[in-house]
């Protein structure tokens, strides 16, 4: 099992009117298993929270997002 916490931020500096600067942190866990030789079995979920205005002011939606992914996979190996 492994996981990661990440804080993040970009900073816009061109002379566009938009808002494309952005903070958040970010959770990464994941779990890599290998139940028989020759197969793997991984699971993760990654968790955002971000901070976006123009994601306000462009498209209406709320400056603030919390999202979610997770996924899974099976392998096997020749």
């Amino acid at each position: 099992m492994s996981g990661r916490i990440e804080y993040f931020k970009t900073h816009d500096r061109d002379t566009s009117p938009d808002l494309n600067g952005e903070t958040g942190q970010a959770l990464t866990l994941a779990y890599i298993f290998r139940p028989v030789d020759r197969q793997r079995l991984t699971l993760e979920m990654l968790h955002i929270h971000s901070r976006r205005p123009e994601r306000a002011l462009s498209f209406g939606l709320p400056a603030t997002a919390n999202e979610t992914q997770i996924q899974a996979s099976y392998r096997f190996f020749f």
